[in-house]
């Protein structure tokens, strides 16, 4: 345990603990406050670290079509996770953008080089022609357009509406996925 003093007179202590249960170490970092002339302080818990990441699995058909999405979907989640709140957003709508892409140019091999150019709503509205799969992807750009736009268009939804719309998507893009695998299985 070691306890300092800031510039501003703060008091703060720092401890090192071992889980009994893992025995992985971790830290934690408490300010204290001196109650008067009582000399009985009081400490609070400000961090505990490092916190442990663990990334959100992709269906293995959806990750082989998309690895991009799969790897930045889950460095958002990163962020969110490390309460960089105000960046995670940017880092999901990007992620959708790469799922949708991916599967429209998987879909239209031929337009593959057109796909990658356009708008993200343009390739929604041009290649996907399943109504659930672009009534969500539809839906969580906008959201995702909110997070990188000073004023929001849809301020009574949020990153996790967002989250669940894209985590929706990947479901339908995964079930499109597989019904083009048993399609693919010749008649016996």
């Amino acid at each position: 345990m070691k306890a300092f003093e800031s510039n501003t007179d703060d008091c703060f202590i720092s401890a090192l603990y071992l889980c009994k249960s893992c025995y992985q170490t971790f830290v934690a970092l408490y300010s204290c406050t001196v109650a008067g002339n009582t000399k009985k302080f009081h400490t609070e818990l400000q961090y505990v670290g490092p916190q442990k990441f663990k990334p959100e699995p992709f269906d293995p058909m959806v990750e082989s079509m998309s690895p991009m999405f799969v790897k930045i979907y889950n460095q958002a989640l990163a962020a969110e996770n490390a309460s960089l709140d105000e960046i995670a957003g940017l880092g999901y709508r990007k992620a959708l953008e790469y799922l949708v892409k991916d599967f429209c140019s998987q879909e239209s091999p031929d337009d593959a080089d057109a796909i990658k150019g356009l708008p993200l709503a343009k390739c929604i509205q041009t290649y996907i022609h399943n109504p659930q799969i672009q009534t969500l992807a539809t839906k969580a750009a906008w959201l995702g357009n909110d997070e990188a736009h000073y004023v929001r268009k849809h301020s009574d939804r949020d990153v996790q509406d967002m989250k669940r719309f894209i985590q929706a998507t990947v479901y339908f893009v995964g079930m499109s996925l597989i019904v083009e695998d048993a399609d693919s299985i010749p008649p016996a």
